[in-house]
């Protein structure tokens, strides 16, 4: 990234979701991929999720199914309780190229609108972007209302 461009640190909400992101890409030994993101997204944050969807039932069914999440999301969560108590090593920032280009997106989206943090709807935003490949459209397809999405980025205040 060069030096005249500026970040905007992801909001409370936003790093939680980073966080499952994390976990569940550190479960498979690997880098934080989009069904990752998409997995912490669903995991930390459903119920602010829900208000994007027509039918959040799609939401959820598709999640599960794509981001291969099998237990409950109860388990999940306390697992994650577990996980922030103990002590880690993982970055936030080992993300594959995919999900790099998507947080530099919603950072872009973020600034572009005047807030000071990158925020859940700015990533939602940058998911719905065009030249996204097969998994982020069908994410979006899954009911993703993006004229909502769209009017709550919008500036601050």
């Amino acid at each position: 990234m060069s030096a005249d461009k500026k970040l905007s640190p992801p909001s409370r909400e936003l790093a939680l979701a980073l966080t499952f992101a994390t976990k569940l890409a550190r479960d498979r030994e690997s880098r934080v991929s989009l069904r990752d993101l998409l997995g912490g997204m669903y995991l930390s944050s459903l119920d602010r999720l829900r208000r994007y969807w027509d039918e959040w039932e799609r939401l959820e069914d598709f999640v599960v199914s794509e981001c291969d999440l099998p237990r409950p999301r109860f388990m999940y969560l306390h697992e994650m309780d577990q996980y922030l108590r103990s002590d880690r090593e993982d970055l936030l920032t080992n993300f594959d190229e995919e999900v790099s280009q998507i947080m530099s997106e919603a950072n872009h989206l973020a600034l572009k609108s005047g807030w000071d943090e990158t925020r859940l709807e700015h990533l939602l935003g940058a998911l719905a972007g065009d030249n996204r490949g097969d998994l982020c459209r069908r994410f979006v397809a899954s009911g993703m209302r993006t004229d909502i999405v769209r009017q709550s980025m919008g500036g601050p205040g």
